[in-house]
């Protein structure tokens, strides 16, 4: 069986709006046990632009990305950094990018 994770994540990391600190694999395939419908999960931190940050508005905090890769369900969940600094020992997992 292929790895799933032997595919070229930079198209995906590139079309995001704010810029990826880092993105690293999480769930099953991190800790060694997915199964052969495991579904691939992505993790990281973004940083948000300052005109999010100094607008009346929302910034978006936390932005979820779902595709599917030749029939295998990807997704792609980040996090701005100043609001989530639990995520950041993810960066240390062996599979990080």
């Amino acid at each position: 069986m292929k790895d799933p994770l032997d595919r070229e994540f930079g198209p995906v990391v590139e079309e995001q709006p704010y810029p990826l600190l880092f993105a690293t694999v999480s769930g099953a395939h991190l800790y060694g046990f997915p199964s052969k419908d495991s579904d691939v999960d992505l993790r990281g931190v973004h940083l948000l632009p300052v005109e999010a940050l100094l607008g009346l508005g929302e910034p978006e905090e936390t932005r979820t990305l779902m595709w599917d890769a030749d029939g295998l369900e990807m997704d792609l969940v980040t996090h701005d950094l100043r609001n989530e600094p639990a995520v950041t020992p993810a960066g240390w997992s062996p599979r990080s990018r």
